[in-house]
């Protein structure tokens, strides 16, 4: 059984953007980067994003 093609599209997305983001920061952990990165992108979608401006 195969995935929805708005699934497989959503993934794709989803791998590009955290992809770049990665290849933009280079962090030294990639995995923490990754927890943060996912958590901000959650808390985006429930409307609970504060953007911290730096």
């Amino acid at each position: 059984m195969e995935p929805p093609d708005n699934v497989l599209s959503s993934l794709q997305t989803l791998l590009e953007g955290v992809s770049k983001a990665v290849i933009k920061q280079k962090p030294e952990d990639i995995a923490g980067f990754l927890a943060c990165y996912f958590q901000e992108f959650i808390d985006f979608q429930k409307g609970l994003f504060v953007p911290v401006l730096i």
